[in-house]
């Protein structure tokens, strides 16, 4: 007899068991089968009569009959796929036979008949029968196959075609009218179709009925509301399964005893709810959490695991998180604890902060302040001012210039989410917020102390190492002496972890050597002294500094002439690097050239200067953390660029760091003298004489050809009191954050690859969430490329088109595609979505464009039709958020009528009537119309679909009184 056919004689408990002992032996090789009870020789048996991809032996009473049959089965050098039956056995009656040997090569095997059963019928008939069966004294192998055969042979076509549904299909059948949704109109499909959910998904009687209105519920429940009811139960399955400790309601007792087939298959319906049917998860979830709120009340933050399955949960981390960044100072252990919570919302995904984005917002401003307090803790909070300046700046590159990295993402993050309506928590993230920035200041003023005195200790000036006068010859201009080009980027205010964040970017690409190091920026720190100093100009280490009214460096004399402008630096550079020519590029003009255009402009040189002023102008104009990013999206573009016009080697520098400072604490302001005599960060006097709490530093002292005269800079971070408006961005000081600056230099061993395939973009736009407009995205290319290097993925940027004074705020992305610092890195041939904002002065809306973020990508610049709403520049985070509402003109009787007839209640349509007339609505008269305060939650969750049958707009404005409902 052949083996199909003796398999085709198998019960269907004996079929799973088949199926595990075949992968059994395909993984381990030699299994050996502990059958204490005796329960499976009759299948054993029938195993070894017929050839099945494996040899079957069993103990059959004489140990020796056995070794005989396996000499030259199990021997020899490959492993064979061997099962060999021990019936009556155990571990330790194993180990007292011939066969010990070949058990300890092999794999043991045990399985109790009650849990193949469990197995094999999970999921396919109902839990209550298949515990009566298990509980049988008389279960035998048999007996369990003729019990599982007749179950699943019993039954009408229906529960045939049940069986052959998934749980996930069978919600879209009986939502989209289908096969089974048809019976149950007929009336004649209710009880097959309950029998069916209680077997795959374990869906109980006492849950439908405490979920309903009771058993007659399920003589006349609609396709919908069984939909309702088994989302309400897969959902408890998931808090459940997820919940690190015993539930405590008794709704959900019953729960823990689904076997685990049951268990995930309901965790994979409620994903897929959450992914494709939001609104039916939200109402269920909100069904489930009104009806478990003994659950609710005692849930913790550490019983929670890692799905938010309800909002309640959100809610319970988040506010477990924001109680441990208000105990401070934190160990390292809490911070990562924060960040555990964060990262899985932020990265994992959440129902409830993709359908409340304002929630996500509140979780990223938790993880910044996680990061800045870790990055805190792991810096440590004094500076060793024996050691000297290298050992200093190693420090600081190794953990300081983190910390620095995480407040400015923090300062960032603060500026560019402006106070979102709906917020969660909102005063107290603003409190924690308020804390962490304190926290810094903190860190920074102990740092900056502490190198003050270092410098007292060593002086001023470090070795010749790290001494940015030197930076040119040591390391520019060597790389010149090679053939092909080199780029030499002279960027304002590059601080060194913005560097190191650029570095990141430009890491990866093959054939390429990217190396970060630092150095110190001669002290005062602005940018008439370190600008200059990266032109050759000091004479044996000696400077002379072009000092004017006696007050201010404002160049370096080379040789003939004075070095104070970036043309005078790029001929003093042209005079020590050999070429044709030195072109000196604004960033703006390599930005503006495409790669043949930049070719023919820097085709006779050897070195090309490129001076760039963007982040220093930005952070003087007080719009500096909201568009430092941006400034990195075009250094990097500009490197881009000039690799595709055939620059080989660059070198990325600064003339000074800066500090970021809140411009509202009126305590960071140190007296010194007159008003009118310092600048914000430091003094030039001919007086030497030592003020509390200053560094002085002679001139001369710094290698400075400047006799009498003396530098003063605060001690900490602090500035001077000039009696002018005080500013968050800030230099000329001493601190690190402004004299370590970065060196990276990247090198290219090859030149670029040879993608030229072009690419084409559709854009399509989709119902806005939570006040954020989408847009549906896909880049195709026009034909397959066989290229050397071709990038499966492509880079853009969104900007406003054609408006002055409005720009694009890319809040999250959704598919294939990761967002950061404003740039949407997509894969080709995927599809995905943006979820942005258009900040500005409200108006007219706006057309919005995206573009390749590098202008020789083989992308055009493609204009969205759609125009969108311009939001305005909501206070930052520390402000009081407010905002004044007119009333909404009103639309004539008979436009009302058409819009809000096609809402689905009379209710809801006096909601909206009241919101269209008055402009506003509380939360009070929200539930005075609807008719209760539940009714009034639902009406949240559904009020982004209710908007698009309305013709405006409502934002939802959390506060003291409650909520606020805003026509916009």
């Amino acid at each position: 007899m052949d083996q199909t056919a003796t398999e085709s004689r198998m019960g269907p408990v004996s079929e799973v068991l088949l199926d595990e002992l075949r992968g059994e032996v395909h993984r381990h090789g030699i299994v050996v089968w502990l059958d204490r009870d005796g329960q499976y020789s009759g299948l054993v048996d029938a195993l070894a009569r017929t050839p099945r991809g494996f040899a079957v032996h069993a103990f059959r009473g004489s140990h020796l009959d056995l070794m005989v049959a396996l000499e030259g089965v199990a021997g020899g050098i490959d492993k064979p796929h061997l099962l060999v039956h021990m019936p009556g056995a155990t571990e330790e009656d194993v180990r007292a036979t011939p066969l010990l040997e070949l058990y300890m090569a092999g794999a043991r095997y045990r399985r109790a008949l009650t849990t193949l059963v469990e197995r094999a019928a999970a999921g396919k008939v109902a839990q209550d029968a298949i515990d009566e069966v298990i509980g049988s004294p008389e279960l035998t192998l048999e007996s369990a196959d003729r019990w599982l055969q007749a179950e699943l042979s019993g039954g009408d076509e229906l529960a045939t075609v049940l069986r052959a549904l998934p749980l996930s299909a069978l919600v879209d059948d009986l939502l989209g009218g289908g096969t089974v949704a048809r019976k149950l109109m007929g009336g004649d499909g209710r009880g097959p179709l309950l029998s069916h959910l209680a077997a795959a998904a374990g869906l109980s009687d006492r849950w439908v009925a405490g979920m309903t209105t009771g058993p007659e519920w399920a003589a006349t429940a609609s396709g919908e509301a069984l939909v309702h009811a088994l989302a309400t139960w897969v959902l408890a399955v998931e808090y459940v399964d997820d919940l690190q400790r015993a539930p405590v309601s008794p709704l959900l007792s019953d729960i823990e005893r689904l076997p685990r087939s049951v268990v995930a298959e309901c965790c994979s319906l409620a994903r897929d709810l959450g992914r494709r049917r939001p609104e039916v998860y939200a109402q269920a979830a909100l069904e489930v959490e009104e009806r478990i709120d003994d659950e609710v009340r005692c849930a913790r933050a550490e019983d929670l695991g890692r799905v938010d399955t309800f909002r309640f949960e959100e809610d319970r981390v988040l506010d477990a998180a924001l109680e441990i960044l208000g105990h401070q100072p934190l160990e390292t252990a809490a911070w990562e604890r924060v960040l555990d919570w964060s990262t899985r919302r932020l990265e994992e995904g959440s129902f409830w902060l993709d359908r409340e984005p304002p929630r996500r917002t509140a979780w990223r401003l938790v993880d910044a302040a996680a990061r800045l307090g870790r990055a805190l803790a792991d810096a440590g909070p004094r500076l060793d001012a024996h050691l000297g300046h290298d050992a200093a700046v190693e420090r600081y590159v190794r953990v300081g210039a983190a910390v620095d990295q995480a407040h400015r993402r923090l300062e960032q993050l603060r500026v560019l989410h402006a106070y979102e309506v709906g917020m969660p928590r909102y005063e107290v993230v603003r409190d924690r917020m308020r804390a962490l920035r304190q926290s810094w200041f903190d860190w920074a003023s102990d740092w900056a102390g502490d190198y003050a005195h270092l410098c007292r200790l060593h002086g001023p000036l470090p070795g010749g190492h790290l001494q940015q006068r030197h930076l040119f010859e040591e390391v520019v201009r060597p790389l010149t002496q090679s053939s092909g080009q080199t780029a030499y980027f002279m960027v304002d205010a590059l601080r060194y972890e913005l560097a190191a964040e650029l570095a990141e970017t430009l890491a990866g690409h093959s054939a390429t050597n990217v190396r970060l190091d630092a150095r110190l920026a001669e002290i005062p720190t602005n940018t008439e002294v370190g600008m200059n100093l990266l032109a050759p100009v000091g004479v044996g280490g000696r400077l002379r500094p072009v000092i004017k009214k006696g007050r201010e460096i404002h160049g370096f004399r080379a040789g003939e002439f004075v070095v104070d402008s970036p043309e005078t630096r790029r001929r003093a550079i042209a005079a020590r690097v050999a070429g044709r020519t030195c072109p000196l590029l604004k960033l703006a003009e390599v930005l503006a050239e495409d790669a043949e255009g930049l070719r023919r402009r820097i085709a006779q040189a050897r070195l090309v200067v490129v001076h760039s002023e963007e982040l220093d102008k930005a952070g003087e104009s007080g719009a500096g953390p909201a568009t430092f990013a941006s400034v990195l999206q075009q250094l990097r573009a500009a490197w881009h660029a000039l690799r595709e016009a055939g620059v080989r080697r660059f070198v990325f520098t600064a003339d000074h760091g800066f500090l970021l400072l809140d411009e509202a604490d009126t305590s960071l302001k140190q007296p010194h003298g007159q008003k009118t005599t310092p600048s914000r960060r430091h003094v030039l006097s001919s007086v030497g004489a030592d003020h509390p709490h200053e560094l002085r530093v002679p001139l001369k002292d710094l290698g400075y050809e400047a006799p009498g005269l003396h530098l003063m800079v605060p001690e900490t971070i602090k500035v001077f009191d000039r009696g002018d408006k005080p500013m968050s961005f800030v230099h000329g000081g001493n601190s690190l954050q402004e004299r370590v600056i970065p060196v990276l230099s990247v090198l290219h061993r090859a030149p670029t690859g040879g993608d030229t395939s072009r690419l084409t973009l559709t854009a399509t736009a989709r119902q806005p969430l939570m006040g954020r407009h989408c847009v549906a995205v896909r880049v195709d290319r026009e034909q397959e490329t066989l290229g050397f290097g071709a990038s499966d993925r492509v880079e853009f940027v969104m900007r406003v088109v054609g408006a002055r004074g409005h720009r694009v705020q890319v809040h999250d992305v959704r598919g294939d595609v990761q967002a950061h610092s404003g740039v949407v890195k997509a894969r080709i041939g995927h599809d995905f979505e943006v979820f942005f904002s258009v900040l500005g002065p409200p108006g007219d809306k706006v057309q919005v464009a995206i573009e390749p973020l590098v202008r020789s990508t083989m992308l055009d610049s493609t204009v969205l039709r759609a125009r969108y709403a311009v939001s305005a520049q909501a206070p930052v985070l520390g402000t009081s958020p407010g905002a004044s509402v007119g009333p909404a003109s009103t639309s004539s009787e008979s436009n009302r009528s058409s819009w809000l007839d096609e809402l689905p209640d009379q209710a809801t349509r006096d909601v909206f009537q009241h919101l269209q007339e008055h402009g506003t609505l509380t939360e009070a008269e929200l539930v005075r119309l609807i008719g209760s305060a539940r009714n009034a939650r639902k009406f949240g969750l559904r009020l982004e679909s209710l908007l698009t049958v309305a013709p405006f707009d409502v934002q939802v404005e959390a506060g003291a009184s409650g909520k606020r409902y805003v026509r916009i």
